[in-house]
């Protein structure tokens, strides 16, 4: 998963880069961290996965933010109350994807988690991903700027 997009931009949409899990299912990764291609961080939540289609439901973060849901402060619920949200598809069988910018009161109950649920079961990894994580997306943002520089 390292270089190639976990979320695919199709038709102005944005490519989501997976860089961490908080919460796996069977190891499918249910919340978890990306980034975009220039190295903005966001929250993705599964919201449904079935045999032919995967949803998410995708917002801008911030590492204190990130903090906060690992410390169980907050729920993933209140880290996505923000103006705007991605939705994203992909009907697995094609390997399309679609994404739609909505804002938060637009968006169907369907797509969002229990309103104060905590992650109780945390990935290992998780922590020591977020230890790390403002140092690569440093480096993330040093090669972007390096690329557009030659």
């Amino acid at each position: 998963m390292a270089n190639e997009a976990y979320i695919k931009a199709e038709n102005g949409g944005k490519d989501f880069f997976f860089l961490f899990s908080l919460l796996d299912y069977e190891e499918l990764p249910i919340v978890f961290i990306a980034h975009d291609i220039n190295w903005q961080i966001y929250l993705c939540d599964c919201t449904e996965f079935r045999f032919s289609i995967q949803k998410w439901t995708i917002a801008s973060t911030t590492i204190e933010i990130i903090k906060k849901i690992l410390d169980k402060r907050i729920s993933v619920f209140s880290a996505l109350m923000q103006d705007k949200l991605i939705l994203a598809e992909c009907d697995l069988q094609t390997d399309t994807f679609t994404q739609t910018e909505v804002s938060f009161d637009m968006i169907p109950v369907t797509r969002l988690p229990e309103h104060d649920s905590i992650l109780l079961s945390i990935c290992e990894d998780a922590r020591n991903e977020l230890l790390h994580l403002k140092s690569r997306m440093q480096l993330g943002q040093q090669q972007l700027s390096h690329r557009f520089q030659m």
